[in-house]
């Protein structure tokens, strides 16, 4: 790849970290949380139950798709963005907070209902990333792919760093080596890179009024084969095919 062929490749890359980010980072951080909370271990059973609320994301962007076409796909992206930020933002002050729920007990409401927040942005994410990227050439796919893989990785990472503060011992046997505070900002920081990944994207594209590909002015138009040429379908999904079985549709 040619070194603007990179700069795709990575724009696209950290713009997928941002997909599944604060939802495993949550995970990843349980074991420096669970001991400031009232649930204990047992808190990951309730925010299993509360990521699952996040399965209705996907549906109400397929109301809004079908409702505005391709017009609600960018601020649905910057929407799941500068919210996602602002709940990490929020959970950085707010995760060891808990309130009274009756009988003298108390529970993490703001955890599971920022946590059921960001499950509902995490998720519509699968549904809309994707087919932005599908207007690149097929080789940014795979970075948008690896970009995802790496959402669940780099708060694993964090986590093990974090713990290295004490011999490498966790939260309840020694002091890790930065808070849960200043992990939440630093996930908040990670989201706000990739949010600018997709402007910077997004802003190079320019649109092909014939066929609805979009044309990335940041890196060269894939060849096709003499033989091939692309046809456009009527949905406006261009497609490359031998040049006799074009000629024939």
């Amino acid at each position: 790849m040619s070194g603007l062929r990179r700069t795709v490749y990575g724009l696209m890359l950290l713009f997928g970290v941002g997909s599944w980010l604060a939802i495993n980072g949550i995970y990843a951080e349980l074991p420096f949380m669970a001991h400031r909370l009232p649930e204990g271990y047992s808190i990951a059973a309730t925010l299993g139950i509360a990521i699952q609320v996040g399965n209705v994301g996907p549906l109400c962007y397929t109301f809004l798709r079908r409702k505005y076409g391709e017009a609600a796909q960018g601020p649905a992206i910057h929407f799941i963005f500068l919210i996602g930020i602002l709940c990490a933002i929020l959970l950085a002050f707010l995760w060891s907070v808990t309130v009274p729920v009756g009988g003298g007990q108390r529970a993490s409401v703001p955890l599971i209902a920022l946590t059921c927040g960001l499950a509902l942005l995490d998720a519509t994410s699968s549904v809309v990333f994707w087919p932005f990227a599908a207007r690149f050439p097929s080789i940014y796919v795979t970075a948008l792919a690896t970009g995802e893989a790496l959402s669940s990785t780099l708060p694993g990472v964090l986590s093990w760093i974090q713990a290295a503060g004490d011999g490498g011992v966790c939260a309840q046997s020694g002091a890790p080596l930065f808070s849960v505070s200043a992990y939440f900002g630093i996930l908040a920081a990670v989201a706000l890179f990739s949010l600018a990944a997709y402007r910077r994207l997004a802003a190079a594209q320019l649109s092909n009024p014939n066929s609805g590909r979009t044309i990335n002015s940041i890196q060269e138009e894939e060849e096709v084969p003499k033989e091939y040429q692309r046809v456009a379908d009527e949905g406006g999904v261009t497609m490359v095919m031998p040049a006799a079985a074009a000629a024939a549709a």
